[in-house]
């Protein structure tokens, strides 16, 4: 059987970021919801390939037939310091190439939102006094405060 370039299902799990995506992505492929997999058609989760957005553009989609996508709303643009417009987000194209597309939306009220982000702020600012000079604690410490402007 030769592999194809579709996705059969793809489950979209999509929200604000500190809305709760991961852990209930995490809950989901643990079989926490197992009503709500059931209504969704979806089978065992443990055998869905979940892709995160940021790695969707050069996702190979040939070896899975079935698929989660954490998708973070909304899509802010930190070179233009802006939120950017959908229809050029290329990491969306994954929802062409599926035949069959369910989308959960997560949603938090912005207190809620706004202690997250303050949580994972703290916990990075000792990130940041353990490695001062890893650039990846920056930049995720540097995106928390442009969403927390933004909320």
């Amino acid at each position: 059987m030769r592999p194809t370039n579709r996705i059969h299902r793809l489950l979209v799990i999509a929200g604000p970021s500190c809305a709760g995506k991961s852990t209930f992505l995490r809950k989901l492929e643990n079989g926490s919801y197992p009503h709500l997999t059931q209504r969704l058609n979806v089978g065992d989760p443990s055998q869905l390939t979940t892709v995160y957005a940021k790695d969707a553009v050069d996702f190979d989609y040939r070896a899975h037939r079935n698929v989660l996508f954490h998708y973070a709303l909304p899509f802010l643009s930190f070179r233009q310091k802006t939120l950017k417009g959908y229809e050029q987000d290329r990491r969306l194209d994954i929802l062409g190439r599926a035949d069959w597309v369910t989308i959960i939306s997560l949603f938090a009220d912005s207190e809620t939102i706004h202690k997250r982000i303050r949580k994972r702020l703290i916990k990075l600012v000792f990130s940041l006094i353990r490695r001062p000079f890893s650039p990846a604690p920056q930049r995720e410490f540097r995106r928390l405060l442009a969403l927390r402007g933004l909320y």
